[in-house]
């Protein structure tokens, strides 16, 4: 059975299910050819839980037999939590702490950068980079626009909507330069 559909390219075969399903319903994996996950998102679900249930007596056991080592894994991950959320609420109250102790200290913040980035041009090669996917309108950088919320990102209509915002303002913009070029005395466009 192939993988992908002889007529609809849209569909894959999930083999837990044996039925094609759509490119949505499966979560995302670079790794494989098509860049999705073997198994659909309902039945990665159901695999994992029924993999929790076979194996949760050998971990009950295991916590049993190391319950010193289990109490204090318990307590880095919780203080690890509560690290995470007090520093998120701090920088929830002062947005600006970052600049403002970069300005307090220049000299540590240009050894750390000089660490960070040994070669120069790494640097440079990132630019580029960055410039391409302005210019082309990557699903990368459109992401980046998007924000970090997995329900856009994931959503492939929500993207191209996106890369047509993106073209429709770059295309004004262009239209507007050349009209202010052109026709000096009529620079006012209506919807402004």
């Amino acid at each position: 059975m192939k993988r992908q559909h002889p007529e609809n390219p849209d569909l894959f075969w999930c083999p837990k299910c044996q039925d094609y399903k759509l490119r949505e319903e499966f979560h995302i994996n670079r790794n494989r050819k098509h860049g999705i996950a073997s198994y659909c998102k309902l039945c990665t679900g159901i695999i994992g839980t029924n993999s929790y249930y076979k194996h949760i007596e050998r971990q009950l056991k295991y916590r049993e037999a190391n319950k010193e080592k289990h109490r204090e894994y318990c307590k880095t991950k919780d203080q690890l939590k509560k690290a995470r959320k007090r520093a998120n609420k701090y920088h929830l109250k002062h947005p600006t702490y970052n600049s403002e102790y970069q300005k307090a200290n220049p000299q540590k913040v240009k050894v750390w950068d000089a660490n960070r980035n040994k070669k120069p041009e790494r640097k440079q090669w990132e630019r580029e980079r960055g410039k391409k996917e302005r210019e082309i309108l990557t699903d990368r950088y459109i992401k980046r626009q998007l924000g970090y919320d997995k329900a856009f990102i994931t959503n492939p209509k929500m993207i191209e909507l996106k890369r047509q915002q993106i073209t429709m303002k770059r295309t004004l913009k262009q239209f507007k330069e050349w009209r202010s070029e052109n026709e000096p005395d009529r620079a006012v466009i209506y919807g402004e």
